[in-house]
């Protein structure tokens, strides 16, 4: 809990959201997902993977920065690509272009390296999530709908700690004594 109060506090100077938001994500990726605990050998922030997009894509202008690339314990790839806070709607649209050069920019990097992921060759799964200031827009329907059939998603930066807050609550509710040893930390401190 001290980890998403402490985070809340210093996202609250949107000049620095975005950097706060990636030196938390990197270090606490259950912020977005609790599912995704204990991290794996790999982890790279802002990692350029140019040359692995010219290949797939020759004609791409500019080439795949990635905010927060992870491995998790379960050997799925997490990529993070976080939006300035300043650029309030982001069409989802755009998203799913930005995500798929991702996606493909890790693919080839994967497939040059000899079974990073122990998958024997096989392809792993990557996830793409966005954050952004705000919720994504589209004319055409349900944006985490879209997002999901794309393999995608995306949390606004106060969403996360919302989610984060409401994920750890259901932990404590399912967990009593872990509520009771809590509540004796927090007396303590």
């Amino acid at each position: 809990m001290q980890v998403i109060e402490k985070f809340e506090k210093e996202i609250a100077n949107t000049d620095a959201l975005e950097k706060v938001a990636q030196n938390y994500l990197f270090d606490h990726l259950w912020l977005l997902d609790p599912t995704w605990g204990p991290v794996g050998e790999s982890r790279v922030m802002e990692k350029t993977l140019t040359a692995e997009l010219k290949e797939i894509a020759p004609d791409a202008s500019t080439g795949a920065r990635i905010d927060i690339a992870y491995r998790t314990s379960t050997g799925r790839h997490v990529i993070v690509e976080l939006k300035k806070p300043d650029k309030k709607s982001v069409d989802v649209d755009d998203l799913i272009k930005q995500g798929r050069k991702y996606r493909g920019a890790v693919n080839e990097y994967l497939r040059k390296q000899s079974d990073m992921g122990g998958l024997n060759g096989r392809k792993p799964p990557i996830d793409v999530v966005f954050v952004t200031a705000e919720l994504s827009r589209t004319t055409d329907g349900d944006v985490p709908e879209i997002l999901r059939k794309n393999e995608m998603q995306s949390f606004t930066y106060k969403g996360m700690i919302v989610n984060a807050r409401r994920a750890y609550q259901e932990y404590l509710d399912a967990s009593p004594s872990v509520s009771v040893i809590d509540d004796i930390v927090s007396n303590i401190t």
